[in-house]
């Protein structure tokens, strides 16, 4: 089986446990489930930025903390250890974990993405192999300005695996959501 295939495998696999998660969850009547939003990122050691969307469902909820799964569709565009110039495409599956403030004008969370994608530089095609992986790891913070609207920021640390170079990033996000 090739390496592509199974990282296709393990996403198909981690939606399948999501949905069948979410729909054990009964509980939670008042709790947004849903969510959609935009962002933009910007790589602070001059490696580049991109921009985001995403949808997102709750998978878990109590008085204390809730989990979602997020599906992203990110296009970052990055500069190499060569400086070589690359426009990528690829999807995430982001799984966070968080808390909403009683006042409810807060929720801080973690996360944990990965993905796949695909990259272009100059003498490459974009939809052309080898594909590009990503995984990573951080922190963010919703600020609801609405009930059902908010406003995110997110720091965190991207590895991104372009063509045979390991890509060690910090990223800042900053976005909005809207959840229903």
């Amino acid at each position: 089986m090739g390496n592509a295939n199974k990282w296709i495998l393990f996403f198909l696999c981690t939606m399948i446990f999501s949905f069948n998660a979410f729909a054990q969850d009964e509980k939670s009547i008042d709790t947004r489930r849903f969510l959609f939003g935009a962002a933009l990122s910007v790589l602070p050691d001059g490696g580049g930025s991109g921009g985001s969307f995403e949808f997102g469902f709750l998978l878990f909820h109590n008085e204390i903390r809730d989990i979602r799964n997020h599906i992203v569709i990110n296009s970052p565009h990055m500069h190499d250890d060569d400086g070589v110039d690359n426009e990528i495409l690829n999807i995430n599956e982001k799984i966070s974990i968080g808390s909403i403030t009683q006042n409810g004008l807060f929720r801080s969370y973690g996360f944990i993405e990965g993905g796949i994608g695909f990259y272009e530089t100059e003498s490459k095609e974009l939809f052309k192999t080898p594909l590009t992986y990503n995984f990573g790891f951080g922190f963010g913070l919703d600020i609801f300005i609405h009930d059902t609207t908010s406003f995110l920021i997110e720091g965190g640390i991207n590895e991104h695996i372009v063509d045979t170079q390991w890509l060690f990033m910090p990223k800042i996000t900053i976005g909005a959501r809207v959840y229903f």
